[in-house]
């Protein structure tokens, strides 16, 4: 799995999606948080502040509020 990417898969991606990333995850890097961003077309992106990798655990009540207004 080292070596794997789907990096050339994600233009494919149509489904509305949502990325989440706490600006304090040190598991994946701003890039391919960027990259996720960029490369799927209908993406929204909220980058949460004081937080790491879990941002369901770390800030639960704002994931929530995340999700649901994603979902809405």
């Amino acid at each position: 799995m080292h070596s794997w990417s789907g990096e050339q898969n994600l233009s494919q991606i149509r489904q509305e999606t949502l990325v989440l990333w706490g600006d304090r995850d040190r598991t994946y890097p701003w890039s391919q948080t960027h990259m996720l961003w960029q490369e799927i077309s209908k993406t929204s992106l909220a980058v949460v502040p004081g937080c790491a990798h879990a941002v369901h655990a770390e800030k639960t009540e704002l994931f929530q509020l995340l999700v649901s207004d994603f979902l809405e």
